[in-house]
């Protein structure tokens, strides 16, 4: 198991005091605030997918989501070998998220298994996610400001990553491409009123995954944090950050 030092210990105690029992959240994984660990893994991501984030701008980002309760890493290091954690359209399994990991966000597959594997080298751990079809969807339980995840090498076509917004409205900010190194895809929402309610993975063949990181859309106005300020700028920087660099790239022409 990672022990990094940013995951909380004793996740199911803390549920049990909480009130929330594993039959309430069915599948639960824990999350850390620490994107591409290397300390247990020493394996690191090698480029980010043009089109979203940087794996270095998510990862600050959900260091800060992780510290103000609103945002988490799933490595996939709480289970063992061919561990399922969903399998076809309407299981689901929840992220306990933030220092305290009192808050859960559930995942319910609308399509596709999801398995805990060791099959490929992963960036954190030595766990990641792996399904046996080429293609998968999760649907959130609560919107997201921001999400991403590294698809490891396996030399295999990524057609797309297709987010759908609370509008209806659907985003596939990536090109389709091989993917020949650990490539982080991220992509963040410029509304934080308008969050990711779904995203849906498309491949030529089945993939492995590791480090699914995401943060939750909290309106700054609507937070309730014991310093508002300090995340209304965090949040306001979430949904601003990316439209400022998208309109850089679009004077610059790329």
């Amino acid at each position: 198991m990672n022990q990094n030092s940013n995951r909380p210990v004793g996740l199911g105690l803390m549920i049990a005091l909480l009130g929330l029992t594993p039959s309430a959240w069915a599948v639960t994984v824990s999350t850390t605030g620490v994107y591409d660990e290397q300390v247990v893994q020493p394996n690191a991501v090698n480029s980010s997918a043009a089109g979203g984030l940087t794996v270095g701008d998510f990862t600050t980002m959900v260091s800060d989501a992780f510290a103000a309760e609103i945002g988490g890493v799933v490595d996939f290091d709480d289970f063992g070998e061919n561990t399922t954690l969903a399998s076809g359209a309407g299981q689901s399994f929840t992220a306990a998220y933030g220092v305290s990991q009192a808050n859960g966000l559930v995942m319910t597959s609308t399509g596709g298994s999801y398995l805990v594997r060791a099959q490929t080298t992963s960036i954190s751990g030595g766990w990641h996610l792996a399904s046996g079809d080429q293609s998968i969807s999760l649907a959130f339980g609560t919107p997201l400001a921001a999400f991403g995840i590294t698809v490891l090498n396996r030399n295999r076509v990524f057609s797309s990553m297709v987010f759908t917004l609370e509008d209806g409205t659907t985003v596939s900010p990536f090109a389709s491409q091989t993917v020949n190194d650990d490539r982080f895809f991220g992509y963040a929402v410029s509304d934080l009123t308008n969050g990711i309610v779904a995203v849906a993975f498309n491949s030529s063949q089945h993939q492995h995954y590791d480090d699914m990181g995401f943060i939750i859309a909290v309106p700054p106005a609507e937070a309730v944090v014991p310093e508002p300020s300090s995340l209304g700028l965090f949040l306001a920087a979430v949904g601003m950050g990316l439209l400022r660099r998208r309109r850089r790239r679009g004077r610059r022409g790329f």
